[in-house]
């Protein structure tokens, strides 16, 4: 059984059907998706959720990225905060959105490798003075990372931009800034970073929530 099973509107208090008549107004009379419904008996939390759930989703209808890019990074990031529930959401709504299978395990393959090198990255102190003193990327590994230098079938700002949300997730800020850098170079905007960052922040929100289901 979930921790946290989805909430029925006659299961909840008077704050908590409160937050769900707010939401169900603005979101064209219909009630809130399952996932809210999991929140609900933390009505802040419920609606909070809607309101940052909203904005992202609004956001792809003018941002520089649209909904099949944010779902790849969704993937991305769910599977770097370790959410199977999320991972599992998530790579169904890839699909949906026109991923084909080998596309998505290349989103995941390429969290997986960027893991690597943010571990190794966010320890190179360990190494010596001078990987400590060395501002930027690279400091040679010595770690395979082909698919993320030359991806085959991922757009290569794409790619830079997952890193970039993978490498914040698994707090590694040398690795963070490299791949921001890389992004520009490839032509993202401040738009494009931004969009990443707020889709990223939301996403970990859910994980956070979701990892215990």
């Amino acid at each position: 059984m979930p921790v946290t099973p989805p909430a029925e509107y006659d299961q909840l208090d008077d704050a908590g059907r409160a937050a769900w008549d707010d939401i169900k107004a603005r979101n064209d009379g219909r009630d809130p998706w399952v996932e809210l419904k999991m929140m609900a008996r933390s009505p802040a939390v419920m609606r909070d959720t809607f309101d940052a759930a909203t904005a992202v989703a609004a956001e792809a209808q003018d941002g520089p990225l649209d909904e099949k890019q944010l779902e790849a990074i969704r993937l991305a990031v769910s599977s770097a905060n370790n959410c199977h529930h999320c991972v599992r959401a998530h790579r169904k709504k890839a699909a949906n959105q026109g991923w084909s299978d080998a596309e998505i395990s290349d989103i995941l393959g390429l969290t997986a490798l960027c893991a690597m090198l943010n571990a190794y990255h966010r320890h190179r102190d360990l190494i010596g003075p001078a990987a400590a003193e060395a501002d930027g990327l690279p400091v040679d590994s010595g770690l395979p990372h082909a698919a993320i230098a030359h991806p085959d079938r991922l757009d290569p700002l794409l790619v830079e931009l997952i890193c970039m949300a993978v490498s914040s997730i698994m707090a590694c800020p040398q690795c963070t800034r490299h791949h921001r850098q890389a992004a520009i170079h490839h032509g993202a905007t401040p738009e494009h970073l931004a969009q990443t960052a707020r889709a990223a922040a939301v996403m970990t929100l859910y994980n956070t929530f979701f990892r215990t289901q």
